[in-house]
This record gives C-alpha cells, structure tokens and sequence, in this order.
C-alpha cells in the first residue's frame, strides 16, 4: 500500500492503493493526457457514495475492461473530419 497526499475541491486528503493502480492510474493519466491529481478530481466528483478508493480501484477496473474489450489492433477514431494533407492533394 503506499498512500499519496493531494488536494481535490479545495481539501487536502490522503489516498492509500496499492502500486499497481498508482501506476495503471499514471498509464491512463498519461493516455488521457492529464494528470493523477486531476483524473482523481473527476473520479471524486462521479463517484456516489462509496469511499475514494474503492472508487478508484472501481475506475481502473472499468478502463482496464474497456481496452480488454476492443480487438486487438484496434484504434480509436478521431473525432471530427479527416483533412487530407495538402501533399495528397
């Protein structure tokens, strides 16, 4: 368990996870281009009532079963049109 301080809507708290979900967290922080901190703010403010970390735990789950469900070689569309590029043209 390793436990990290970090402030969400104004308060300072502490959250306690094992290290594999600290790094799956930082992998799909990364992915999402932003940070711990800010992934846990959007996790605290959808979370119900159950406690943070069980929250989060739940949140990693549901990634980790979103990318085990795509097939293999998948890639995500991009939002909006494809431009083509001018030296396609």
């Amino acid at each position: 368990m390793q436990k990290r301080s970090l402030t969400l809507a104004g308060h300072k708290t502490s959250l306690a996870l094992e290290e594999e979900f600290w790094e799956a967290l930082a992998g799909i922080a990364r992915k999402s281009d932003t940070t711990i901190p800010r992934l846990i703010s959007r996790i605290d403010k959808d979370r119900d009532r159950q406690n943070l970390s069980s929250a989060v735990r739940v949140f990693v789950l549901g990634q980790f079963q979103k990318s085990a469900s795509k097939p293999a070689g998948f890639v995500e569309p991009l939002a909006g049109p494809v431009v083509a590029d001018p030296i396609d043209r």
